[in-house]
């Protein structure tokens, strides 16, 4: 049987320390890119494989050692200001579940402005390189933006979202079409006979037309007693109202934070109020039911994505991207105050 070929074997044919092709193969960015892609050319062309079992076993060691750090990742936005990405509160779940998952892994997790005082994509690039950031989680981007330039080959990066376009990065994302799919399905299942759809055509288009694909594939099928209606403008009282008018539906859902309040006030005095229904709700919102996205668990996973490459190697724009996808959940109406019911009325 052919021997196994070792990390020594890499060493003496590549001409360095073995610790040097531990590094190399681990990816760490403490090495010159080319000296790392050298030493990986060399195992590969004496048909180095990774032993299963010693893997394991070096694994198993790490977890046992008590948590510590082990490096910087960077959260990255593109936003006009600093803080703007923060207007979105999912978004900040995004952040708060990554930061938290970087900390239990051993990293600490930065924020990191690209449009920062001098900054241009280099000397980013360079900061972010200096500083000890191995890996990069990139935020949703503001709209209208859809690439991004940075020396990618230093980093394992995992952006949130389908918003960045350009480089095609793996990405971590609630399951758009399925949440829509989920949701007009739990709708129906509950006697809705008219449901409408009301989103911005902007939006749909920030997320690949998922949103809109996906209820024509919920109605292509319905019985002829049932039917769908769709509203893509931004939802005003003067324009929602003559749509409601015309098209009569017994439940609308959208993304609007002011659609449930238009909704409420157009019910006002009528015999059957509209409900409504609302795609990334808070878990127990306030008389609002709909699809909780569980962005926490999407920036966890960002997270876990991230560092899983750093461990492996993996640096630079993929060859083939591939996403993760979360399941959103249906969160029941929590009932709403009397005092905001007054108010609306």
């Amino acid at each position: 049987m052919k021997p196994r070929i070792t990390t020594s074997d890499i060493a003496r044919a590549a001409g360095v320390h073995q610790t040097t092709v531990s590094l190399a193969l681990r990816g760490d960015p403490r090495l010159k890119p080319a000296t790392t892609a050298r030493i990986k050319a060399v195992a590969e062309k004496l048909g180095y494989a990774p032993d299963p079992m010693l893997s394991a076993l070096a694994s198993y060691r790490r977890d046992r050692r008590p948590s510590g750090q082990h490096g910087a990742l960077a959260w990255i936005t593109n936003w006009p200001t600093a803080d703007g990405w923060r207007c979105r509160p999912m978004f900040v779940e995004f952040f708060t579940g990554a930061r938290r998952r970087a900390t239990e892994l051993g990293y600490r997790l930065e924020e990191f402005w690209l449009k920062g005082a001098g900054l241009n994509p280099r000397r980013a690039s360079e900061i972010l390189y200096t500083r000890g950031v191995q890996g990069l989680v990139l935020a949703p981007q503001p709209d209208g933006v859809a690439a991004l330039e940075l020396d990618w080959a230093r980093f394992s990066a995992v952006t949130i979202g389908p918003t960045l376009r350009q480089p095609e990065l793996h990405q971590v994302s609630n399951h758009q079409f399925r949440t829509i799919a989920r949701l007009c399905e739990t709708l129906a299942a509950r006697g809705y006979r008219r449901i409408g759809y009301s989103v911005e055509r902007k939006i749909d288009q920030r997320l690949e037309g998922q949103w809109s694909a996906a209820f024509d594939y919920f109605q292509r099928d319905l019985p002829a007693d049932r039917k769908t209606v769709r509203h893509e403008e931004a939802p005003t009282a003067a324009g929602l109202r003559r749509w409601l008018r015309a098209n009569r539906p017994d439940v609308v859902f959208g993304c609007a934070d002011d659609l449930p309040r238009l909704l409420r006030a157009y019910s006002v005095g009528r015999a059957r109020p509209i409900d409504f229904a609302l795609v990334g709700i808070a878990h127990h919102a306030q008389g609002c039911q709909g699809m909780h996205e569980d962005a926490d668990i999407i920036g966890a996973t960002a997270v876990e994505r991230v560092t899983a490459m750093i461990q492996l190697g993996e640096r630079g724009i993929p060859a083939v991207a591939s996403r993760t996808l979360i399941n959103a959940t249906w969160v029941e109406a929590a009932p709403v105050d009397a005092a905001d019911v007054a108010a609306v009325a």
